[in-house]
């Protein structure tokens, strides 16, 4: 189990699955690109979001081993829950950012993320 008590996972699960039936994982992507304020680049955001889709609630990835002791599902939800306070606009902006960089080579998702947060806001 993961820091998230039984009930609350249940809950977090509910909402993660209801924000990528309704808003898509591209509005997923840019939530946890902006909840890492960059760490995370458009593809490995969508590896993550995928990975849990697919019902894997344990990640092994840094930030998510160090802040949310590896448990995938409170972070989604952490960045979902963060990403829902801003503006719809910056919202929309980000969204497009991780659009068109998760098209883009390595390198430019490399570029997008060790410019967050200088370079989207």
């Amino acid at each position: 189990m993961g820091i998230l008590s039984e009930e609350k996972s249940h809950e977090a699960e509910a909402k993660i699955r209801a924000v990528h039936a309704e808003k898509g994982e591209a509005w997923i992507i840019a939530a946890m690109m902006d909840g890492s304020v960059g760490y995370y680049y458009p593809a490995f955001a969508q590896k993550q979001i995928r990975q849990y889709m697919k019902g894997d609630k344990e990640s092994w990835a840094e930030r998510t081993m160090a802040i949310y002791e590896c448990d995938l599902e409170a972070e989604i939800l952490h960045d979902i829950t963060a990403f829902e306070y801003k503006t719809e606009e910056q919202r929309q902006h980000l969204i497009e950012l991780a659009t068109n960089y998760l098209e883009g080579s390595y390198e430019d998702q490399m570029y997008l993320s060790l410019m967050y947060p200088t370079s989207v806001h």
